[in-house]
Order: structure tokens, then C-alpha cells, then sequence
């Protein structure tokens, strides 16, 4: 049985503020081809509505995992396709964000500012993306195939029991990322994975790296707790978590 956890809350600033989530997660499940994808993105907060970018990008890259005929074994193949599409996504991205309407009320020269940050540097997100082809519950042994790519600080782990787990992502590297106005900026990451069906997965932004590992063990109650001490942070961020479990184990 698969169980699905996903939080997200806005930093402290947000909250006050009104102002967006800059995170965004996508998961789509598809029982006819019996294939988990998802992406996990952080919009950058110094790019134009960063926000923006980690909604687009993320729609758009789950829809290019669906239909992947299979998982490779060797990932290096879709390093051409995936440089490929996120040109083409950044391309038709930056047409959508030249058409977004500004917040009301602004003065001609904030415009001006505005517009200029949009067409210098666009809408950017890091992200951390994956599928999942899980196997029959029949089938002995249950392993399954999954496929990771990822550009910049969203983290994850892959736990294969208590206290052992495989660390996917930049960690604190924010330079590889996704933009409207440049589509690839830095290095795509692109590995394959064999998951036992009992074992977690657990990605989340980096507003809650103080946590880190230590999320899969924590109940709600407690992970709300700490998310209320993170808040209370000079430098607390948005924070998203989504978690992945096969058969409730260690959940």
C-alpha cells in the first residue's frame, strides 16, 4: 500500500506579507502504466515571481516522466531530451510571463524595475523530479526502478532502514537551476535507483534543512512543532515536504 504525506507553509515574511508560496509540488499517478512521478520545486526569490517558474516547470517535467516509454538503464541518454525540452519550456515560459499583469497600484518606475528584472533574468526554480515504476504487489521480490533528476538545493532521501539512506540533490547549491530566460543555468543531475518497496522517500525544500532526515521519523504532531520553531528563525524560508511510503513502514 502507498501512503502519500505532502506539507507546504510559507516562511514568516510570506504569511505577513500575503505574498505566494514559492514551492510547488506535482504528482501524478498512473495506475495504467502502474508509474509514480512528481516534481518538487523552489521558485527563487530574487528571480521575477519565482513562483511562476516552480508552477510551470513542474506541470511540464512530471508530463515529460509520464510519458517516457520506460526507465533507462543508462540516465546519460535523456540528458540531450531533457536539455532539449527545457529550452523549449523556458522559451514558451517567458512569452506566458510577459503577458502576466503587474500588481495594481504600482508607479510607472516600479514598472519599469519590474519589467527590467523579468527581462533580464526571468522566473527561476530548483527542483528535485522523479518517476517511480512500481511493481505488482504480487511480485517477489518487490524492488522497483525509479529515475531521479534534479538541479539545485530541494533534497531527498531514499531510506533503506533506520538511519541508512541515500541523499539526492544539490545540498546548498543553488547555482543549477531552471529560468525563463536562460531554460538550463548550471548542471542537470540525472541517476537511476532500485527502491525496495518498504522503503521510504521522503524530498523536501530547503527551508526545512535544519530537519532533514530526521522528517521521516517525526509524527504530525511533532512535525508541526518544529516547523513553528523554524518559523521563529531570523532566515526561516518556505518549507514543503513530500514523503513516499511502500507498505506504512517506518512511516
Amino acid at each position: 500500500m502507498l501512503s502519500i504525506h505532502c506539507l507546504s507553509t510559507r516562511c514568516l515574511e510570506s504569511q505577513l506579507e500575503g505574498s505566494f508560496n514559492q514551492d510547488f509540488v506535482r504528482l501524478v499517478i498512473s495506475w495504467r502504466t502502474a508509474s509514480l512521478c512528481f516534481c518538487v520545486c523552489d521558485g527563487v526569490g530574487s528571480s521575477y515571481q519565482g513562483h511562476f517558474a516552480a508552477r510551470y516547470f513542474a506541470r511540464r517535467l512530471v508530463k515529460w516522466l509520464q510519458i517516457l516509454p520506460q526507465i533507462p538503464q543508462d540516465p546519460l541518454i535523456l540528458l540531450p531530451s531533457l536539455r532539449s525540452s527545457f529550452s523549449q519550456w523556458a522559451e514558451s515560459a517567458h512569452t506566458t510571463l510577459a503577458h502576466l499583469k503587474l500588481p495594481a497600484g504600482l508607479s510607472a518606475w516600479e514598472c519599469e524595475i519590474i519589467n527590467e528584472q523579468r527581462d533580464l533574468y526571468g522566473s527561476g526554480t530548483v527542483f528535485l523530479a522523479g518517476r517511480i515504476d512500481y511493481a505488482p504487489a504480487t511480485a517477489t521480490p518487490q524492488y522497483m526502478p525509479a529515475l531521479f533528476c534534479w538541479m539545485g538545493n530541494v533534497t531527498g532521501y531514499s531510506f533503506s532502514g533506520q538511519n541508512q539512506y541515500r541523499e539526492l540533490g544539490d545540498h546548498g547549491e543553488d547555482t543549477n537551476r531552471w529560468s525563463t530566460k536562460q531554460g538550463t543555468q548550471g548542471k542537470i543531475t540525472v541517476c537511476t535507483s532500485t527502491l525496495h518497496r518498504p522503503d521510504p522517500l521522503i524530498i523536501h525544500t530547503d527551508g526545512l534543512d535544519a530537519i532533514g532526515p530526521d522528517l521521516i521519523y517525526l509524527s504530525d504532531e511533532e512535525l508541526k512543532a518544529r516547523i513553528q520553531l523554524l518559523l521563529q528563525q531570523p532566515r526561516n524560508d518556505d518549507m514543503t515536504l513530500l514523503k513516499l511510503c511502500w507498505n506504512n513502514l517506518l512511516a
